[in-house]
């Protein structure tokens, strides 16, 4: 499990590093081995209880939300609506909206956004 999260910070490491798309990519290779360490090495117990929840997918939330709902009762469902309006906020300043625009123009309205330009390459073939 140490070795799951070790690579799986490494991804986070390089995600908040990055200098251009590759980097973005390869932080997201660690982030995907990571997680498949920590399925392969989680308890056989974990595993079976999982199944036998049924409708719930095997991951985190469904692991920690009968014991969270326990011991926070409805103040965690606080907790999510926070990380929804976290989301909301993050989508709405990450994602802009490409509607009404042709589809050869996009790229360049990309290029012109805030956050994502720095991600295109200049006129030399460098990363802005």
């Amino acid at each position: 499990m140490i070795l799951a999260a070790s690579v799986f910070l490494i991804g986070s490491i390089i995600n908040g590093a990055a200098e251009n798309v590759w980097m973005l990519i390869g932080g997201r290779l660690f982030h995907g081995i990571g997680i498949g360490f920590v399925i392969q090495v989680a308890p056989m117990n974990c595993i079976r209880d999982s199944m036998e929840l049924g409708s719930q997918s095997y991951d985190e939330r469904s692991h920690a939300f009968l014991p969270a709902l326990c011991h926070l009762k409805f103040f965690l469902f606080f907790i999510f609506a926070g990380v929804l309006a976290i989301s909301t906020l993050l989508i709405y300043f990450f994602v802009p909206e490409t509607k009404d625009i042709p589809i050869e123009q996009v790229s360049n309205f990309w290029k012109e956004h805030w956050y994502w330009s720095r991600f295109f390459s200049n006129e030399e073939g460098q990363t802005a």
